[in-house]
């Protein structure tokens, strides 16, 4: 799960000063992003969500190297191919 960063809190106090909407957004992303994630373990729970997730991260959000990109990539199909069987099932195909 994610956590709060105190710099970035501290940066966007510093740059965004002006507008204190937006500060508090910034700073709930975590909590909403949390509590996205734990909605989704309880929809595939319940069996109403399937979720395909990678093993470890092999590529930053800002990542730009295509080997990284690549190698990501190709986790997650050959992650697809070896659930293949549980993902035609859970679409019912």
């Amino acid at each position: 799960r994610k956590k709060a960063s105190k710099t970035a809190q501290f940066l966007n106090r510093r740059f965004y000063r002006d507008y204190p909407e937006l500060i508090r957004t910034l700073d709930s992303r975590f909590a909403r992003y949390n509590e996205t994630c734990a909605y989704l373990e309880q929809l595939e729970a319940e069996g109403k969500a399937l979720i395909i997730r990678p093993s470890e991260v092999l590529a930053g959000r800002m990542d730009n190297d295509a080997s990284h990109l690549e190698s990501f990539y190709r986790q997650g199909y050959e992650m697809a191919e070896k659930r293949g069987t549980e993902i035609r099932e859970f679409l019912g195909l």
